[in-house]
């Protein structure tokens, strides 16, 4: 197995697939970059979507810089940009959920349940059983969402690629 650079990786490719002899070799792009295309990917997906509005307003990029945030070659301010976004969206997701839950999540607060439903929790002890109820809530709530609005279905896959990447690079 090879790992090569971006620019390197395209040529390596195409000398692999010319020879017959090189066609059994794995080449393989290295994990930055990986994470770079994974942040194109995530920018294309997004375009024209109000997205880049949103991070504009938010001062989280400037509109020079915005194209290099988007198709992710500038990789920490994308990182940080993707993070921010992803956060406040499952913060209004999960504020909306506890405004439209049932009496017997009331006593749930938004800390406690974003530490449950969050990948990366805190360190502040969870009742495993609240956890497990809220938790289940919530992906019910999401479920129901996506079958009847488009719109929260596409802002959800946002946080659903957004996810895979920080997993992605917390894998690295």
């Amino acid at each position: 197995m090879v790992v090569f650079d971006l620019d390197i990786y395209a040529k390596a490719q195409q000398i692999r697939w010319s020879s017959k002899v090189l066609q059994g070799r794995l080449v393989r792009l290295g994990e930055f970059h990986t994470a770079m295309c994974f942040l194109g990917i995530i920018g294309k997906r997004m375009t024209m979507s109000g997205f880049e509005d949103l991070v504009i307003e938010a001062e989280l990029a400037a509109q020079g810089s915005l194209n290099g945030v988007m198709n992710g070659h500038m990789y920490n301010r994308a990182i940080r940009t993707h993070k921010i976004m992803s956060e406040a969206l499952r913060r209004a997701q999960i504020q909306q959920f506890l405004r439209q839950s049932d009496e017997s999540l009331s006593n749930i607060n938004q800390d406690q349940l974003n530490d449950s439903i969050s990948p990366y929790t805190t360190s502040r002890k969870i009742d495993p059983d609240r956890a497990v109820t809220s938790t289940q809530a919530f992906k019910d709530y999401i479920a129901a969402q996506s079958q009847c609005n488009l719109t929260f279905t596409y802002w959800n896959t946002y946080l659903e690629l957004v996810h895979i990447l920080l997993n992605i690079i917390r894998a690295i």
